[in-house]
């Protein structure tokens, strides 16, 4: 088990929608967003995996929109730019 999510990080960069399971404490789920950027199920149901894997191959619409949010949310929270950003911020709140 990935404690942070780096594969799950790198496909939801190329926009590929994540089914994941919900696993207390994990960081696959503070990576990914249960209804923004993939969906959600509780942990090894895979009654519940199965039915999430239908509706995204169901509906165009709702994949392409989960994975423009989740390329963006790697975007916005997980590049090289966004972490030298939040050190800069760091180290200037440590220095004033």
């Amino acid at each position: 088990m990935e404690a942070f999510g780096l594969a799950l990080a790198e496909a939801m960069y190329c926009k590929c929608v994540p089914v994941t399971f919900y696993i207390e404490g994990s960081g696959v789920n503070w990576v990914s967003l249960d209804k923004v950027t993939g969906i959600e199920v509780p942990y090894v149901c895979e009654k519940k995996y199965a039915e999430a894997l239908d509706v995204l191959l169901e509906n165009d619409n709702l994949r392409m929109q989960y994975g423009v949010a989740a390329h963006k949310r790697v975007i916005d929270m997980f590049t090289l730019d966004k972490e030298i950003e939040l050190a800069l911020e760091l180290y200037k709140e440590l220095k004033s």
